[in-house]
């Protein structure tokens, strides 16, 4: 009898049982599916590669109206420590972002590693003949203030357990500044003595020249992540920027500046790993990303030159003597390898 009442309470009982786990097990499921805020801070420390450079090329005419043609390129290196951060608000569900905003802000800690590089090329008849080649090159020691100023705002656009696409839209704003300080090179005689090259150095104390570089632009572009597991991820990114490109340089030494501006086409992308190895609770994690980023621009415009003063290279008064219409290309490709520590909450 107490046999037959047991079989029939474990009967009722069961189903209530097996209906009150299933719930709990629901409203977990719904709870972990629910759309939260989450807020995010990211220190991050990055190492930058690569450089700024601009290139002239002028064709003119000499006294005895010979076409002649001048080329001058200057590479600025970038290769410095990157410090700064990033801070975003968004909104998750099922353990992927739905939306996102974020600003980030990085600085240099250092100068660059490597040198300034000055090349000069010079085409056409010269008194003692004619000659086609480079006639000038010099080195120089950089001194440096770089900013990166970047916002973007993403959105998902598709996901299931294994990836999620993202599409997102941003401002990114970049400037460099840097004091070029002595000079190490040679120079050709082309106009009296080819045979003879001059190798000379400069006060490392005295400044050369003067630089300013500014790129900016709105950028569009997608995301693609894809999940290991829900805490291990490694992601792709590409972004198309047309680039605004304004530039000064105040050749010091030659008392005359440089000054231009134009738009062209820039490239934004990344590879980053993403790991999530502490939660320190139900809605509190850390986590860190190694990345790797490319970016790169060429604008081709006119730059004005303009003698504030008389320049000792040259016999004349140059002062006051301005050039218009100069072709002027302005590229820049850079690196930034990086490691971000960040806290979710």
């Amino acid at each position: 009898m107490k046999a037959r009442i047991l079989i029939l309470f474990l009967c009722v009982i069961s189903p209530c049982c097996l209906l009150f786990g299933q719930t709990k097990a629901e409203k977990m499921q719904l709870s972990s599916d629910r759309n939260k805020l989450v807020f995010k801070f990211v220190p991050a420390v990055k190492r930058s590669l690569g450089k700024t450079e601009y290139e002239m090329e002028t064709f003119g005419l000499d006294s005895e109206f010979n076409l002649v043609k001048l080329k001058s390129k200057l590479e600025f290196p970038i290769d410095a420590v990157l410090l700064g951060g990033e801070a975003s608000i968004g909104q998750d569900s099922k353990g992927k972002r739905n939306w996102s905003v974020e600003l980030g802000i990085f600085t240099n800690l250092n100068d660059p590693g490597n040198v300034m590089k000055d090349h000069d090329w010079f085409t056409g008849t010269t008194d003692v003949g004619y000659f086609d080649g480079k006639f000038s090159y010099t080195e120089s020691k950089a001194e440096m203030t770089h900013t990166v100023i970047a916002i973007k705002g993403e959105k998902r656009i598709a996901s299931s357990k294994k990836f999620a696409l993202y599409g997102y839209a941003g401002y990114r704003y970049q400037k460099i500044s840097q004091d070029i300080i002595g000079y190490d090179g040679w120079q050709i005689d082309i106009f009296n003595d080819p045979s003879f090259t001059k190798v000379y150095g400069g006060d490392d104390t005295v400044k050369a020249l003067l630089y300013e570089v500014t790129y900016k632009g709105p950028f569009l572009g997608v995301e693609y992540d894809y999940y290991f597991t829900p805490s291990i991820y490694i992601g792709i990114e590409a972004a198309a920027m047309p680039t605004s490109v304004s530039d000064y340089d105040n050749h010091l030494l030659r008392k005359k500046d440089g000054k231009a501006e134009g738009t062209g086409v820039g490239f934004l992308s990344s590879v980053f790993m993403h790991l999530e190895p502490w939660r320190t609770g139900p809605s509190t994690l850390i986590f860190f990303d190694i990345e790797g980023e490319l970016f790169t621009a060429r604008v081709s415009t006119k730059q004005v030159q303009e003698w504030y003063g008389d320049d000792p290279f040259s016999e004349d008064d140059d002062t006051g003597v301005i050039i218009r219409n100069i072709p002027h290309d302005v590229r820049s490709t850079q690196f930034n390898l990086g490691l971000r520590i960040g806290v979710t909450f």
